[in-house]
């Protein structure tokens, strides 16, 4: 919002604003939910009418039953009732009061105290009509009075017996059609004027037969040469009491209760029996409650008098569900589409008032009479009511009895509640037996543990499994020993052969080859081959020539069995045992599955035990049942058993519907009949025969509403509990710790360093294991980065147990497939999910498993657009136009009414369009997004999203639209809008709907240097109890504090000149008489201790932050937004700032900073400018500048004037000084 304002003078006052918020209850903020739970919660208002005998009770309480639309109650009615409907108790009534017996009272009591409890009266009230009656008068009051559904009001009928006797003396019974008249529809009464109020003279009226009232009769008309009674029919008579034809007044009789001794006897009953007792009823109402009405007025100024007597009082009717597709219109009903073209469809079906749709209620498409007894079903198009302004769509024509009949019990909190019916799998260690009974614990469910009901069949099973697991263990590991031991018995029988064999052979061998060698040697040494060189040589001595002796034989080796071997391998071999011990430890994990057939009929028959002992319980504490079960396996052959007993409910409950439907369509079609029977037999001589197709579709229908249907086995819920690691690394270290199977021998692996104790995971550890310390997981195993410890070393065991859990998922995903194709027994469609149970606690997945059961009430934000918002608007316009709730007649009722009603509308209609058109041209073209067809959310047209992130109140584009709860909901972005989308309750709060809280206000104050900002701004600042923040000034701040002055071409004169100081003027005189002595030294003019300029400060360094900002004040730079970040955004997002409020001066300074502003959702409530001319301005900036200007050109003069003085009495003593040195 932007507000210019001129350069006027401002008085300044310093008067402080307090900002206070005024703490209301809620009971001030009624939203809709609220005022429908309250009104629900709100006790029906209630009626008794008390009267003498024909004084118009009955008549009277009929029409405000009528208006008023609630229950009539009578007694003698609720007898006919029963008997009509021809059970036991309707057969005992009839046969009472055939034999002229006296109902007894207590079932007389009981009778009427169940007509006020019904659950009609619990919704729509009562009149009860009637009383007083003789008998059991002081009873039926006390019974009154202690129901919780007492009469509220009290309509006391007067009359005089004086005017009454007459009124009864002339009552005339009709045996033909069982009515009773009295004199006014025999003799002309006196002239009364037509009701003002009755456009259409009503019906004729009949005498109810239990009190001489008056009651209205169904017509069609009367016959055109109907002849009238006593009287010319050309006098006016009252239209409560048409005249008799020539017929029915000849066939008229007289009744014994109608003799005057009897009429007597009845005033004499009520004065001393009744009369006292009523008085003292009445007396406990407050006089507004009781409503007195005179007897003498016609039953249409009797109604009037007390219907003006209501208004006036804080009462209303009740209001009755409207259902959408009633029986007898002639609208079809849409079959076989989405929900959300049905909700599209019934949204402006007879709307209740103009741009008021019907909206979707927090039962979305669930049927609430189903959900009330614990059961997900959805509703039917031709079962839809609105009530309350919302849409219910019932499931069955039994659940749209109840729902019409009395909606509040399915409606009132806590409903709607998911009943807890769920399921949880997982493999061992997963934790789902502790999650199911954590759940079963809060939710007060009944927990089933097929492990543990199962325990005896599981035991047999699995010790017959391993019994068999050792036997074969057993035999195959003792064949083998044997036959390992028959090989080495083998192998060394054979060695001790072949050793021998060997031995002998090389005896052999060698004692050939020592010969051979002999022989060769002597060979060698004889003379004739060989003869001496010397005659000298002696020959050798013929006895010494060698002989060759073979080598005995070797002896043969003794075998040598171990006894080992000869021992016989039996069952407690070592190596048998420590086989059967491995095997048995592999076959512990192995999971057994029990016949399918079991675990349907367990779950089966305790479901069925457990709806045995809720039907014990007394029907007004009765709660669905809720269970969870345990115990599950994942094959899918078990879960198609419990399909298939899912199955024989929905058979169940398909017959008993179909049962019931026909004998519907039967009592519809015997009706039709009986109607048409009675059209032709006008003189009623034949009597009505029993029709055995509507006999036996009664007796079908009463067996089948005796028949209870079975609990549907299937769980709405499964959920599974699963490792979500890939290489199932939380399951493997539980399973390890607990000793599993195979695992309890296998080593543990080296702790590393970088590891954490047992449920921390680690994620992208810094410490780089070595070698030694780690083992590399399987091939075909991803590895998942988070580590646990204690863990089993890698080999054959952990494959054996890993290859086991994939199995089991691999079995789950078969069954999802399955489950995914199935429905309940009442068709709603299974639900399951994968809880990860990484690194979460029981808590954790408890919390979990509660948000995915309230998924299917859950009702979701959508995407929506300008147009489909227009669209919206013009088809409530258009269903409106054709008839509202209001306009609404059911079949049968008359027209003339409607057609009159339909006239003014038509009327009413042109006459607001020609006044429109006359307006149009008038006014301006307002913006499309507003006007009062919109349904806008508490924010209004501001974003939601900004404001509960930022604190801002941001302006939503009226082409980024959402809807939530039939609302719409308007956004700065598109990314705004996806936020909400995904998370819409985390910016729409639940409950009641209090006003948002609107942020601290934010203004900034614009405009040229010297309009007044800062003064303004402190002043305002001042007045709203704001925070007053100069963003020139601040950035200054930040300079003076690093550079410890101010920065900017405005500050050029704001720096000091200091007050020149000449040196000493001895020593420069002296300086310069040495320099005219010695000429060839080099001598500097002296320097001024001081300068006509300020002296440069020394560099300082800046950051970039710093030097962006100096770079910005010295040369008009844009500050970069990481700047414009560190310096603006803590003002919207922190403390004071947030609580307080912010006046923020100078800023944004072009459109570059309202851009950023606009992007960052730093958003101003009001934006000041001020508007200021040149001349208004110089004269403020231009004197105090002149002043500073002045004072530094005055100190600068003054320091030239010391250099000149000073350089002139330099020269004088110089001039002295050589005068004195050269007088000459």
């Amino acid at each position: 919002m932007m507000v210019e304002v001129e350069n006027t003078p401002m008085l300044i006052r310093t008067e402080t604003f307090e900002r206070s918020e005024v703490g209301l209850p809620d009971e001030f903020f009624v939203d809709q939910d609220l005022a429908r739970e309250r009104f629900l919660l709100k006790k029906p208002t209630c009626f008794i009418v008390i009267g003498k005998t024909a004084c118009g009770k009955t008549t009277l309480a009929k029409k405000i039953a009528s208006e008023w639309k609630c229950k009539y109650i009578n007694p003698l009615n609720l007898f006919q009732n029963y008997m009509d409907e021809n059970a036991a108790l309707g057969k005992f009534l009839q046969n009472q009061l055939i034999s002229g017996k006296e109902v007894p009272g207590e079932t007389a009591l009981a009778l009427l105290k169940g007509a006020i409890e019904s659950p009609e009266a619990h919704h729509y009230g009562y009149v009860l009509d009637g009383l007083p009656t003789y008998e059991g008068l002081e009873e039926i009051m006390n019974m009154l009075k202690t129901t919780h559904l007492h009469p509220d009001y009290v309509i006391n009928i007067t009359i005089p017996d004086a005017d009454l006797r007459p009124r009864l003396e002339s009552h005339r019974f009709d045996p033909e059609e069982g009515l009773v008249y009295n004199k006014f529809y025999m003799e002309d009464p006196p002239v009364v004027p037509p009701d003002p109020v009755a456009k259409v003279p009503p019906k004729p009226l009949k005498r109810g037969p239990e009190d001489g009232e008056v009651e209205e009769a169904e017509e069609e008309g009367e016959p055109e040469d109907e002849e009238v009674g006593e009287g010319d029919e050309n006098l006016p008579s009252h239209p409560d009491f048409p005249r008799l034809d020539k017929k029915t007044l000849e066939r008229l009789l007289v009744r014994p209760e109608d003799a005057p001794e009897e009429i007597e006897r009845q005033f004499t009953m009520y004065r001393t029996v009744v009369r006292q007792e009523l008085k003292e009823y009445m007396r406990s109402f407050p006089p507004s409650n009781v409503i007195s009405v005179d007897g003498n007025s016609s039953p249409s100024d009797m109604y009037l008098s007390v219907m003006t007597q209501l208004r006036a009082l804080p009462v209303r009717p009740a209001v009755p569900p409207h259902q959408f597709f009633p029986p007898t219109d002639e609208e079809e009903v849409p079959e076989d589409v989405e929900y959300e073209e049905l909700i599209q469809t019934l949204a402006t079906k007879r709307m209740p008032t103009e741009h008021a749709r019907w909206q979707i209620s927090p039962w979305q498409s669930l049927c609430p009479v189903q959900l009330y007894n614990g059961i997900l079903e959805n509703g039917k198009a031709q079962f839809s009511v609105g009530f309350l302004g919302q849409i219910f769509l019932l499931s069955s024509y039994e659940a749209f009895e109840d729902f019409i009949r009395n909606p509040r019990p399915f409606l009132i909190a806590p409903q709607p509640v998911i009943p807890m019916r769920i399921a949880l799998v997982g493999h061992v260690t997963a934790g789902a037996s502790s999650v199911a009974r954590l759940v079963s614990e809060r939710y007060n469910a009944s927990y089933i543990d097929l492990d543990d009901l199962l325990r005896e069949e599981l035991t047999a099973m699995r010790t017959a499994f391993l019994d068999k697991v050792r036997e074969e263990t057993e035999t195959k590991t003792i064949q083998t020993i044997s036959e390992q031991k028959k090989r080495e018995l083998d192998e060394i029988k054979t060695n001790t052969y072949t050793d021998d064999a060997t031995a002998a052979l090389t005896n052999t061998v060698v004692n050939v080859l020592a010969e051979n060698t002999l022989e060769q040697m002597l060979k060698a040494t004889s003379p004739q081959d060989n003869p001496p060189e010397d005659d000298e040589t002696e020959a050798p001595d013929s006895a010494e020539v060698p002989v060759w002796r073979p080598f005995p034989p070797p002896a043969k080796t003794e075998l040598i069995i171990p006894s080992r071997l000869l021992e016989p391998v039996t069952k407690d071999h070592p190596e048998v045992k420590k086989a059967v011990s491995r095997a048995l430890s592999y076959a512990e994990i192995q999971p057994l599955i029990l016949d399918a057939e079991l675990y349907a009929n367990k779950i089966t028959e305790e479901l069925a035990k457990l709806e045995q002992a809720n039907m014990n319980i007394p029907k007004s504490k009765r709660r669905p049942i809720s269970w969870v079960i345990d115990g599950l396996p994942p094959n899918v052959v078990v879960w198609e058993k419990i399909v298939e007993k899912s199955a024989e409910v929905r058979q169940a409950l398909t017959t008993k519907r179909t049962t019931l439907e026909s004998s519907r369509k039967a009592e519809a079609e015997a009706k039709r009949r009986a109607e048409e029977a009675m059209e032709e037999d006008e003189e009623g001589q034949h009597e009505k025969e029993p029709d055995p197709i509507l006999e036996a579709a009664r007796a079908a229908a009463e067996l089948e509403k005796n028949k209870p249907i079975p609990i549907d086995p299937l769980p709405t819920f499964v959920f599974q509990l699963k490792d979500g690691l890939p290489d199932y690394a939380l399951l493997m270290h539980r399973l390890y710790l607990r000793g599993y199977g195979p695992l309890k021998d296998v080593p543990r692996l080296v702790k590393q360093d970088n590891l954490v104790p047992a449920m921390e995971p680690m994620t992208d550890s810094q410490a780089a294991p070595t070698a030694d310390d780690t083992t590399e997981a399987p091939p075909d195993l991803p590895a998942s980065n988070v580590t646990f410890d204690p863990m089993p070393a890698p080999g054959p065991e952990v494959d054996y147990v890993l290859n086991w859990i994939r199995q089991f998922e691999a079995e789950w995903r078969k069954t999802t497939e399955f489950l995914g194709k199935t429905t309940s027994a009442y068709g709603y469609p299974a639900m399951f999910s994968d809880l990860d149970i990484g690194g979460k606690s029981y808590d954790d997945l408890y919390k979990e498993i509660s948000v995915a059961i309230q998924k299917p009430l859950q009702r979701p934000a959508k995407e929506s657009s300008q147009d489909e918002l227009d669209e919206k608007a013009d088809t409530e316009a258009e269903a409106f136009a054709e008839g509202g709730l209001e306009d609404y007649k059911p079949p049968g009722e008359e027209e003339g009414a409607e057609e009159e009603a339909e006239e003014e509308e038509e009327e009413a209609k042109e006459e607001a369009e020609e006044g429109e058109e006359e307006e149009e041209e008038m006014q301006p073209e307002e913006d499309p997004s507003k006007g009062p067809t919109r349904q806008l959310g508490r924010t209004s047209y501001f974003c939601p999203v900004a404001l509960k992130e930022f604190q801002i109140m941001k302006p939503g584009d009226p082409e980024v639209v959402a809807e939530y709860l039939g609302k719409a909901y308007y956004f700065g972005t598109e990314e705004d809008r996806a936020k909400f989308l995904l998370e819409p309750t985390k910016y729409v709060d639940a409950g009641i709907q209090r006003p948002i809280k609107l942020p601290p206000l934010r203004i900034c104050l614009v405009g040229p240097t010297g309009s007044g900002r800062s003064l303004h701004g402190r002043q305002l600042a001042t007045r709203l109890n704001l925070i007053h923040i100069s963003f020139p000034q601040l950035l200054q701040d930040i300079m003076l504090a690093k550079l410890h002055r101010n920065v900017g071409a405005q500050y050029a004169d704001d720096k000091p000149i200091p007050l020149r100081v000449m040196p000493d003027l001895e020593e420069a005189v002296a300086k310069a008489l040495a320099a005219r002595e010695n000429p060839d030294g080099e001598e500097a003019e002296p320097e001024p201790a001081g300068n006509a300029e300020p002296e440069d400060l020394p560099e300082i360094p800046l950051n970039a932050h710093e030097q962006a900002i100096r770079s910005h004040l010295q040369d008009d730079e844009e500050l970069p937004r990481e700047s414009l970040d560190l310096i603006l955004k803590k003002f919207w997002t922190t403390e004071p700032y947030m609580s307080s409020g912010i006046i923020l001066e100078g800023f944004p300074r072009n459109g570059e900073d309202v851009t950023y502003m606009q992007e960052s959702n730093l958003f101003p409530d009001l934006c000041i400018a001020f508007m200021a001319e040149a001349e208004d301005i110089m004269p403020r900036l231009l004197p105090p500048r002149l002043v500073k200007w002045k004072i530094k050109q005055a100190r600068i003069e003054a320091n030239k004037k010391i250099e000149i003085e000073w350089k002139k009495a330099k020269r004088m003593k110089l001039y002295e000084a050589r005068k004195k040195t050269n007088p000459y």
